[in-house]
């Protein structure tokens, strides 16, 4: 409750984004702003409300990673013999219907005020070093950097130009490093990608003198909050790997190389690949692979997500569920891969779907903590970064077969296979369900994807791919 209150109080005086205009901050804001910021545990709260804020619906509790952007990778039968489904419109890339404008709007304006909230701690935090003790200064400002520049980056990943065509003309997204009440300039992809970097950079600077992850792992050092469960906050390695990921958006392969070398490097000590016993552990499966992730989102409403989105009880034009032959054209129906095994997908026993339905997030029998995470970033990205931006064919099938050996994909890759192809393949296995084939696909301008409720391609382009900024967004600028 005390924290909910601090969220609502933040959005009160953090002004909501450039969607809309910032609320003005009054002088009674002003008073309640130093009592929030006068103690460690203040910033702490506020801090731990941005973190709450990504499980919003609107983004990772559903937009982001399991539902919208999935859906716009064709992931599930949402067209087809459902003409009525709810989710019709979105996989039409129908983004000016009168169920997906909403959608959008609240996508953008959510990333935007916890932006926001983040830009009304950071100079708060410069300003009251003094209520800090230990490494909680630079642990608290190193997080706040990286989520901002988080933040940015997916806004750009969603509604930002494809940059692999247009990486300096087309203004679409604005970085905002103060808080403000005039709506921000808008940038080129290059611009917003140098603004993400910097943050990140700084970020690292924090993160490397402070994090216990470092040293410890995941588990970091107890029991304070902020440096246990390291993976629940963004950590010095998530900073390493959304670089990776950045960089490699930029073209920048070597640099990108580095930067993914860092979380391989500290794979087997820090993120070991998940075993068969877990997978298949009867009344606990690790569905989500939880010890590969660097960095995931608690959240304590997921069995909420699971029912609006998967749980088999839902109506056929409801649930999110691919054709089942083509989920297994995307697992090559394999028997042996841990990603495809029935804890994950399963025809319901009870008879009310005739499909395998998805499980990623359905809630287990035991108890368990990892149940609320919503993974975000994890090392098996590390690898497929790493693949990507290696320039010998050895390395970059060493790279790819690292984690199909982890998955229980005992054959390698020869190299001679198609490695784009390759790792395409592998992304689509990988990410199910956590909002990253269709960022691959629009980074690389994949010009036809495989269509998710019909035979054939669907044929992709920049009005596909490029979602228009919000209605309130622009006529802020009106």
């Amino acid at each position: 409750m005390k924290q909910a209150s601090y969220i609502i109080l933040i959005a009160l005086f953090a002004g909501l984004g450039s969607c809309k205009k910032f609320l003005d901050v009054k002088p009674e804001d002003s008073i309640l702003e130093d009592d929030l910021y006068s103690k460690e545990t203040g910033f702490q709260s506020a801090l731990n409300g941005v973190y709450m804020g990504l499980t919003d619906p609107s983004l990772y509790g559903g937009s982001m990673t399991m539902e919208m952007v999935e859906i716009l990778a064709q992931r599930y039968n949402c067209l087809g013999t459902n003409p009525g489904n709810k989710y019709n419109a979105l996989a039409s890339y129908d983004y000016a219907n009168a169920r997906v404008v909403p959608q959008l709007a609240n996508t953008w304006f959510n990333m935007y005020e916890l932006i926001a909230n983040i830009n009304t701690m950071l100079p708060e935090m410069e300003e009251r070093k003094a209520v800090f003790t230990g490494i909680n200064y630079e642990l608290m400002k190193g997080e706040a950097l990286a989520l901002r520049a988080f933040l940015h980056y997916d806004v750009f990943r969603l509604f930002g130009a494809v940059y692999k065509n247009d990486s300096v003309v087309s203004k679409r997204v604005p970085y905002y490093t103060v808080r403000t009440s005039t709506p921000g300039e808008l940038l080129t992809g290059k611009e917003v990608i140098e603004k993400v970097l910097t943050d990140l950079e700084e970020a690292e600077k924090y993160l490397e003198k402070a994090d216990p992850i470092i040293t410890n792992g995941k588990a970091g050092t107890g029991p304070a909050i902020f440096t246990t469960g390291r993976h629940l906050r963004m950590n010095y390695y998530a900073v390493k790997l959304l670089q990776a990921r950045v960089l490699l958006h930029a073209n920048r392969h070597e640099d990108a190389l580095a930067a993914a070398k860092v979380v391989i490097d500290k794979q087997a000590a820090w993120f070991p690949f998940v075993t068969i016993g877990e997978v298949t552990n009867p009344r606990n499966p690790d569905r989500i692979f939880s010890n590969e992730l660097v960095f995931a989102v608690q959240h304590f409403g997921i069995a909420n997500s699971y029912g609006r989105y998967f749980i088999p009880n839902l109506p056929d034009s409801g649930i999110l569920a691919p054709v089942q032959t083509k989920l297994d054209k995307v697992y090559e129906a394999s028997t042996n891969d841990y990603r495809y095994l029935s804890y994950t997908w399963a025809i319901p026993n009870d008879g009310t779907k005739s499909f395998k339905c998805f499980y990623k997030y359905a809630p287990p029998a035991d108890t368990a903590a990892r149940q609320f995470n919503i993974p975000l970033m994890r090392v098996s990205e590390a690898y497929f970064i790493a693949a990507e931006a290696s320039t010998l064919t050895a390395d970059k099938f060493q790279y790819l077969n690292a984690i199909r050996s982890a998955r229980n994909l005992t054959t390698p890759l020869p190299l001679t296979a198609n490695f784009s192809t390759e790792l395409r393949k592998e992304y689509q296995k990988e990410f199910y369900g956590e909002g990253q084939l269709f960022f691959y696909y629009k980074r690389n301008y994949t010009t036809a994807i495989e269509n998710g409720s019909a035979s054939g391609n669907i044929s992709m382009n920049n009005d596909k791919y490029v979602l228009p900024l919000p209605d309130i967004e622009t006529s802020a600028r009106n």
